[in-house]
């Protein structure tokens, strides 16, 4: 994101600024469009990281209901050691909503 913005030219945000927009007009009108590509890669990879975040619900999390998904299919593989097919379906099922991203 820092390289998106960075290497945006400065020229033509100095033109909307002649023009007479403000800078969040320019912001919003000038820069952000073009740069909807990398916006939407990074709430991608974020949404992806939250969705496997394993460690600190591991650590901090004691109810049940508020586990992650990847916590969650931990503790399914410990109960359900011998039924691969129980574990492929949960996997799938926790892997899903990433996969439609």
């Amino acid at each position: 994101m820092r390289n998106q913005f960075r290497t945006f030219p400065g020229e033509i945000m100095e033109a909307g600024k002649m023009d007479g927009a403000s800078d969040i007009r320019v912001l919003w009108r000038i820069v952000v469009p073009p740069s909807i590509p990398a916006i939407t890669t990074m709430c991608l990879l974020v949404a992806m990281w939250t969705w496997n975040e394993f460690l600190i619900p591991l650590i901090m999390v004691s109810s049940e209901n508020l586990r992650t998904a990847p916590l969650g299919l931990a503790f399914f593989q410990g109960q359900h050691i011998t039924e691969y097919s129980l574990l492929a379906a949960a996997g799938t099922i926790v892997a899903l909503p990433i996969v439609l991203l």
